[in-house]
């Protein structure tokens, strides 16, 4: 679904949205279709928080970084 045309989420760009982000913009970071991605939301099957705020869906951005860059709690392994 990612458009050459659009730019990559990096990162640092998603960190920049703020504190939470419109499902559009979280669709288009984990490359599904806004549809697909209410669609999940709806069945409670969303890989994250989702925040409704009235009306609105909000998904915490936080989230987004944690799903697609996941802290390891593995130690380091010490030299011997």
């Amino acid at each position: 679904m990612n458009d050459l045309s659009e730019p990559t989420w990096t990162r640092d760009r998603i960190a920049a949205l703020g504190p939470v982000t419109d499902v559009p913009t979280a669709a288009s970071i984990l490359d599904i279709s806004p549809d697909l991605a209410y669609s999940l939301i709806r069945k409670n099957e969303w890989a994250t928080r989702v925040l409704h705020l009235g009306r609105a869906i909000k998904i915490p951005t936080k989230d987004l970084l944690d799903l697609l860059y996941p802290v390891t709690d593995q130690p380091t392994p010490v030299a011997s």
